[in-house]
């Protein structure tokens, strides 16, 4: 579910590590900022043919990593 009140930029370090945020509640924004997710959640594939061809091939991750 999409909130209606804020949209959040999230900020990282080179290292990809978290660094913060920006926090943006214009309305214009926020409806914007919907409207693309929305859009890219429609293009998206389903996890039920996505899974099988590009992970389940896959061996399992290394635990002591």
């Amino acid at each position: 579910m999409l909130g209606s009140e804020a949209v959040y930029v999230l900020d990282y370090t080179p290292a990809g590590v978290p660094d913060g945020a920006t926090r943006f509640t214009q309305p214009d924004v926020v409806a914007r900022s919907r409207a693309f997710l929305r859009e890219l959640y429609a293009m998206g594939e389903g996890v039920e043919t996505y899974f099988p061809r590009e992970i389940a091939h896959l061996e399992a991750p290394d635990p002591g990593l």
